[in-house]
């Protein structure tokens, strides 16, 4: 594609995603000129293309700006409208948002056992090591306060030890197309950005993880789920069919390994084959692999990206192995990783500098590789101890997942037993469990809930929860017996 055509493409963009609004400034000629490497010519040649269509207006001596003509367009007049508050739809997916987040976060609920929980509790990291990196850094940089603002790069230093730490697991990143983001969430929607036009078809793993239909749903994607196992995730004889079909989606979202919300890991056969059916079809693949270091075993399960390494967006991060409270992640966005650029650059989406050179730092010294093979250990333990508590006192046909790393557990109740009704009892007793819903699962899955193994140290009041969780469900599957 020639570079006018890309830049007047992406300016098509942003103006249909009201990115830049009627009346708002566009990007200045240099700054463009800059950002894709070119002369002025291709820049003006775009932006002439967008005056000419009565898009774009030129202000003389102030520059290019968004004309009110571009309302007309019905695409951009509904996103103008949804964005600005004055849609319904976007209430009701706030209040779906609100309700489905609102036990986790403990939004309106009195919940002291927040078993529902995605991050597990801070006293399994090395908080304390990595703040006082932090305070380190802090005083070691030069006009701190100042840097304490987004800086327009990512840190050198922090890169070439993201790049140590995705070697030492096996795993071959480019410096040139590795970007720092602020948590792996950023990334996803960032890397959504980069390879899907708005409105488009997103396929998304179902059951998976609740930020990526929340995500899509947020940035007006249309969502295609596609079956994925609670053992061995995507189903590809399923999504393959619906590709047979004609039904091509712009890209695909999952996380291969350590499913949140089963723990489901795709054997290594299945993710070679999944990535040669996306290369042939040209779907781009969206990999959140934020829960690959915390398997339990010796061996760290390959992600898609060892097989594809340019038509994967490869996201991870450390927010879940190392520190919940800085949630540094980093994107090797493949042959998407101008337009990943660009995009970040546009949504100013740069980490503190500050935060970089702590974690920069804290990866330095060696001894984040130790926290990580203890909170490993930890988790292995609390997963076999949930195991044998939900075994032990859950109705019988109770099935439980049993995966080989990750921070949750995908428990089925038997089929008569609706997982919402338990979540809303088991708030009367100061509980949370997140129901299938939350997760976009198919309604044949109404009777599954994810737990989070590492939500709260293991204590007595644990065995108790889970206790009562248990005569909760018991008591549900009699019911519907009885009522059959």
């Amino acid at each position: 594609m020639k570079k006018q055509d890309l830049i007047l493409r992406d300016l098509e963009y942003m103006i249909t995603q009201c990115i830049f609004a009627p009346g708002d400034r566009l990007p200045a000629t240099r700054s463009l000129c800059k950002q894709y490497d070119v002369s002025v010519s291709p820049v003006t040649a775009a932006y002439n293309a967008l005056i000419a269509r009565g898009w774009v207006e030129s202000h003389p001596r102030s520059g290019y700006y968004v004309s009110e003509a571009v309302l007309e367009e019905s695409e951009v007049r509904e996103r103008s409208q949804y964005l600005h508050g004055n849609s319904s739809e976007r209430y009701e997916l706030l209040e779906t948002i609100q309700s489905g987040l609102g036990r986790s976060f403990n939004m309106k609920n009195n919940i002291s056992l927040n078993l529902g929980s995605t991050t597990a509790a801070l006293s399994y990291y090395a908080c304390e090591n990595f703040t006082q990196h932090m305070i380190h850094a802090l005083r070691s940089t030069p006009h701190s306060i100042t840097n304490m603002q987004t800086t327009m790069h990512d840190l050198l230093d922090l890169k070439k030890e993201v790049l140590k730490w995705t070697k030492f697991r096996g795993l071959d990143l480019d410096i040139d197309t590795l970007s720092i983001v602020r948590s792996v969430s950023e990334g996803i929607i960032l890397s959504l950005r980069a390879c899907a036009e708005p409105g488009s078809i997103v396929a998304v793993e179902s059951p998976g993880h609740a930020g990526f239909y929340f995500s899509t749903s947020l940035l007006n994607y249309q969502v295609m789920p596609v079956r994925s196992d609670p053992a061995t995730g995507l189903d590809i004889e399923h999504f393959e069919r619906m590709l047979r079909r004609g039904s091509i989606p712009s890209c695909l979202l999952l996380c291969s390994t350590f499913s949140n919300p089963t723990g489901a890991v795709m054997p290594d056969e299945s993710k070679r084959r999944l990535t040669d059916l996306c290369a042939r079809y040209a779907v781009p693949i969206i990999e959140d692999d934020i829960m690959g270091d915390l398997h339990y075993g010796k061996a760290r399960p390959m992600p898609l990206k060892s097989f594809d390494r340019e038509n994967v967006l490869y996201i991870s991060g450390f927010g879940k192995s190392l520190s919940p409270m800085f949630r540094v992640g980093y994107v090797s966005a493949g042959k998407f990783s101008e337009r990943f650029a660009f995009y970040k650059h546009l949504m100013v989406a740069y980490t503190l500098y500050p935060v970089q050179i702590g974690m920069a730092e804290f990866l330095r010294q060696g001894n984040a590789h130790e926290y990580v093979r203890l909170l490993r250990r930890r988790l292995s333990l609390l997963n076999e101890n949930y195991r044998e508590m939900i075994s032990r006192y859950f109705p019988d046909g109770t099935t439980i997942s049993n995966p080989k790393g990750g921070l949750y557990l995908w428990v089925t109740l038997p089929r008569n037993v609706d997982s919402d009704l338990l979540s809303n009892l088991a708030e009367n007793y100061g509980i949370s469990i997140s129901p299938s819903r939350f997760f976009g699962a198919p309604a044949s899955m109404k009777s599954a809930f994810r737990i989070n193994i590492a939500a709260v140290p293991w204590s007595d009041e644990v065995c108790a929860a889970l206790k009562t969780l248990g005569q909760l469900a018991r008591s549900l599957a009699s019911q519907g017996l009885h009522d059959k």
